[in-house]
């Protein structure tokens, strides 16, 4: 028995996800202690300590560190108060999936690739709004990251309603008897229609009018939304 662990004492492997497994304590087959390092894409090393962990795991790269890019190749667990088994996680999963889409293709800061770095800061953005979730928004339009000063949580129905006036961007005046007109519709039903003698006037008009639309709700929320939150969204709005 002494022999079997000064051979296995030592032994180096490698996990399923690249992190190098290294026997540091081996008191027998169903109680070894494996030494993990994981190497990032920053070079910066990371090492975990996995306890109680049978010798057969060691053999089938079973064994985990939760610093192992493991979640999409981009992201990690970490170590923390969250695992995946929270809410949370399938917020911050569903955002990693979405960055890698090639439609709305986005980086992730280096912090946000820790999931205990973005559930921490969601818990904390986090406020309560009666029948409503909480939806990511993105402040700046033309900043294609994923990270805490481009985002702040807001209620789903102004994030839908932004969508949909950002969706119908496309929809420009149109003639209508000479006159150029444009309307903006909710919930299949028209609530602006105005004509006007050009096209450029009409448009500016367009625009302005959604713009009022979202700002009127979003006042509404006045007393719900955290101050700072509410502030930002005001100054971000876009149409």
């Amino acid at each position: 028995m002494e022999l079997k662990n000064n051979i296995r004492q030592g032994k180096i492997h490698m996990n399923t996800n690249g992190s190098i497994m290294e026997i540091v304590n081996y008191r027998n087959s169903r109680d070894v202690d494996i030494l993990i390092t994981t190497e990032h894409s920053d070079g910066k090393i990371y090492k975990y300590i996995a306890k109680h962990r049978t010798y057969n795991s060691f053999l089938t790269k079973s064994i985990k560190s939760p610093y192992d890019i493991s979640i999409c190749d981009i992201a990690y667990v970490g170590e923390g108060t969250y695992n995946s088994n929270d809410d949370v996680y399938i917020v911050y999963l569903s955002m990693i999936r979405r960055s890698l889409m090639t439609k709305c293709k986005s980086d992730i800061c280096k912090e946000w690739t820790n999931f205990q770095t973005f559930a921490s800061w969601y818990e904390n953005s986090s406020y309560y709004v009666e029948n409503e979730d909480l939806i990511m928004y993105r402040l700046n339009p033309y900043k294609r990251e994923y990270s805490p000063d481009n985002y702040i949580l807001i209620p789903s129905n102004i994030a839908k309603s932004i969508q949909c006036y950002l969706n119908n961007k496309s929809k420009k005046a149109k003639i209508v008897t000479n006159k150029y007109i444009n309307m903006i519709h909710e919930n299949r039903r028209v609530i602006y229609y105005k004509s006007f003698d050009s096209k450029k006037e009409a448009e500016t008009n367009y625009n302005m009018a959604k713009y009022n639309i979202i700002f009127n709700l979003i006042i509404k929320y006045k007393d719900i939304i955290p101050e700072d939150i509410y502030h930002k969204l005001i100054i971000n709005i876009r149409v």
